[in-house]
């Protein structure tokens, strides 16, 4: 069951910046500023802190692409960092079962999720 997870955290972060869905660019200035604000906690390896500015982000903004790119953000740090792989995995479930339309879901990773969740 590992190895999915690990399949599915590679692909998700490898095509994370091809989406553009963590940019600065064209955001509100409140997300610009969340959004600078983690990546200097990240740069900074404070994953915890950067976990938590995560959370409130997609309790703030749930549904946008944002969210999801968010939690994909906060499901790398917790298989990368804290190697955590079950709270990686939840998260991962949680993003293809809230954006089941998007091109996160509809091809890359559907390919390597569960097959109860394809």
């Amino acid at each position: 069951m590992k190895r999915p997870i690990l399949l599915l955290a590679s692909v998700l972060l490898l095509l994370l910046p091809v989406w553009g869905v963590w940019s600065f660019a064209g955001q509100p200035p409140e997300i610009e500023e969340i959004l600078r604000q983690t990546d200097a906690l990240l740069a900074d390896s404070r994953y915890e802190e950067a976990l938590a500015l995560l959370e409130g982000f997609s309790e703030s903004y749930p549904g946008t692409r944002q969210d999801a790119a968010a939690r994909m953000e906060a499901a790398a740090i917790h298989g990368k960092a804290f190697h955590d792989l079950e709270r990686c995995r939840q998260i991962y479930e949680s993003i293809i079962q809230d954006f089941p339309r998007t091109p996160l879901c509809q091809d890359e990773v559907r390919q390597v999720a569960p097959p109860n969740l394809r």
